[in-house]
């Protein structure tokens, strides 16, 4: 019962963690004399921010208007006093990445691409920091890939507590200098390319929205772990 209402608990933070940074959760734009939970909504992050010190009741008014004018102000945009487009894209959603900020692409929304095969990347392990060198292999659904070197296999093998593991772990992928959050499992099988590094087989790395070969579902663990992993940053 209780493994049951962790993974309910853990599914409801995944798709909380989802939904956080998509257009779809942005608010409306509101002017003074609006009502509703895009006024609520607004509110309550200009709260968080420090802007508004009365409480969010949902109901545009002046005190509302003053910490907006405040916010535009501080951010150097047209004060308007107002929710409009501009400030609310601006509240409610994250900067453009830089290169060497941490991504969080989609497997199927142009992840697939990013890494081509062949391609030489390294993979870092965000619970012990241990760095390792790969090389992808092949992947549809997913990436597989393979350790560059037997030394690059006994440090994964390591990360495992010397013994390989279908366990998921939280690891930062960078390639070109482009840090991408993703997830992979510690258990060499299937067919393998690189001679002489000490893996029978490959392993599976997981993007977000990354499925398994036999089920084409996202692994809600995989998943778990892309989210832990976009916590952290390279250095």
């Amino acid at each position: 019962m209780k493994r049951l209402i962790s993974l309910s608990l853990l599914t409801l933070l995944i798709a909380l963690y989802q939904a956080v940074w998509t257009e779809a959760a942005i608010p409306l734009s509101s002017a003074q004399g609006d009502k509703g939970i895009h006024v609520w909504q607004t509110q309550q992050r200009l709260r968080a921010l420090g802007f508004l010190k009365a409480e969010a009741d949902g109901v545009f008014g002046s005190d509302t208007a003053l910490s907006l004018y405040a916010y535009q102000a501080e951010k150097g945009i047209r004060p308007t006093g107002e929710a409009d487009e501009e400030t609310i894209r601006l509240l409610f959603l994250p900067p453009e990445p830089k290169k060497g900020d941490t991504l969080r692409p989609s497997w199927y929304g142009g992840g697939s691409e990013l890494i081509p095969i062949g391609a030489r990347f390294q993979i870092k392990d965000v619970r012990t920091n241990a760095v390792f060198s790969c090389v992808r292999v092949m992947g549809v659904s997913h990436l597989d890939a393979e350790p560059l070197t037997a030394e690059d296999t006994a440090l994964m093998l390591d990360i495992y507590g010397g013994e390989w593991s279908w366990d998921r772990r939280p690891i930062l992928l960078n390639y070109q200098g482009n840090v991408y959050a993703a997830s992979m499992n510690g258990k060499p099988h299937g067919w393998e390319v690189i001679p002489g590094n000490d893996m029978s087989g490959h392993f599976c790395v997981h993007f977000f929205g990354a499925r398994g070969d036999g089920s084409q579902r996202v692994d809600p663990e995989h998943l778990a772990c892309a989210v832990e992993a976009g916590l952290y940053g390279w250095e």
